[in-house]
């Protein structure tokens, strides 16, 4: 069999599934992602590399027909990519996708006979303001789209199934919150990697700002990483960027900071599997500052690494997001932030019972191995029914 995985990172969301598919000698597996990672996370797996123009969303009058839009471009280009990989002779007969705002918007085009199983992202629903109501509603309306185009969809709660017409249910199935307790683990690790010049500062706490996507809350997360810097003499900051452009913005805004804080900043860009690990070992609190669209996945592996994660205002279904059992919540106001942060490095036996408490979390009931043991049971159930009977 022929399987195609498609996520912005490698193995993102799929975690160890690609690598145990790709175990079997009757597969072949490829995954597609636009971040890649270090191939020790996914042996026997072919990588292939998705370049996409990334166009930041600017608010105008029409923010439902804007978001639209943006989801064409996104899709247009990755249509070409799927082309090419289809043209290279690599045709899927499965389909695992996790792209959401446009990436997959084509995917029927190229691929129409392969079954389709598409992972859904919890949306965040904001409602101040008509341009993020209307930017919901978009973005939800993407979901259901792409369900009608699949054989089989996966939410991460009854809650988020709820969120789908009723119509669409039945092809819904449950892929519950994972993440590889094993590999995410605590550990002491040695920060020195990431801040060899912060010598003062050698034993200070390490704060780490996820700035992937942080559209919007980019600017407020310099107001708190320089009121951090500049209220906590000891305390260094580490910011992800991923593989695109912005890293090289904040190097040059930073560029002329006085040595002492340049010393206790470090801009990571697409890390490999193993630093970004110790990374979050090393990290004394993580900052997930992004409101509309947080990264769930890496907010699961910072909790399991038993580093104390701050998130923005879960919503009711984020079970596994519980202010002060699990996480603590991320205020917006950036000086309310820097008092957030700082409290909480401060009182350090609370910090402690939280990050236990979610790595215990995450241990008991987010283990990726039982997770896609039963998953993926349900998948291939679903594709015999396909394959025997031609249901689409």
């Amino acid at each position: 069999m022929r399987i195609l995985f498609c996520d912005n990172v490698c193995p993102g969301r799929f975690g160890s599934m690609p690598a145990a598919l790709a175990s079997d000698p009757a597969n072949e597996v490829m995954f597609l992602s636009f971040y890649p990672r270090d191939d020790a996370s996914t042996p026997g797996v072919v990588h292939a590399r998705l370049r996409l123009d990334r166009e930041p969303v600017v608010p105008g009058s029409e923010p439902y027909v804007e978001e639209w839009g943006r989801a064409f471009k996104l899709g247009r280009q990755t249509y070409r990519t799927l082309r090419r990989i289809r043209d290279s002779g690599f045709v899927p007969d499965m389909l695992f996708v996790a792209f959401s705002g446009g990436p997959a918007l084509f995917i029927r085009h190229v691929f129409p006979e392969a079954f389709l199983v598409s992972c859904f992202d919890v949306m965040r629903r904001r409602d101040e303001g008509q341009d993020r109501a209307e930017r919901f509603m978009a973005v939800r309306d993407m979901q259901i789209y792409q369900l009608t185009q699949s054989d089989m969809g996966a939410a991460r709660s009854e809650a988020q199934k709820r969120t789908f017409p009723s119509a669409l249910r039945p092809r819904l199935f449950i892929l519950p919150p994972h993440v590889d307790t094993d590999f995410f683990s605590p550990r002491a690790e040695d920060a020195t990697e990431f801040f060899p010049q912060a010598v003062a500062a050698s034993e200070g706490d390490v704060v780490t700002f996820h700035m992937k996507g942080a559209g919007r809350s980019a600017h407020g997360a310099a107001r708190t990483v320089w009121g951090l810097l500049s209220q906590r003499p000891q305390c260094r900051v580490a910011l992800t960027f991923g593989n695109n452009g912005v890293r090289e913005t904040w190097e040059k805004l930073c560029a002329s900071l006085p040595d002492d804080w340049r010393h206790r900043l470090f801009f990571a860009g697409g890390l490999d599997r193993e630093t970004y690990r110790r990374l979050l070992r090393v990290t004394s609190a993580h900052v997930f500052p992004e409101y509309a669209r947080p990264p769930f996945q890496e907010m699961l592996e910072s909790m399991s690494c038993e580093t104390l994660a701050l998130v923005p205002a879960p919503d009711g279904d984020d079970d596994l997001l519980k202010d002060g059992e699990t996480v603590l919540t991320l205020p917006e106001d950036s000086d309310a932030q820097i008092a957030k942060i700082g409290a909480a490095l401060d009182h350090t036996e609370e910090a402690e019972r939280v990050r236990k408490n979610a790595r215990r979390v995450m241990a008991s009931r987010c283990d990726e191995r039982a997770v896609f043991s039963e998953f993926l049971a349900q998948v291939m159930a679903e594709y015999e029914t396909f394959r025997t009977d031609g249901r689409r």
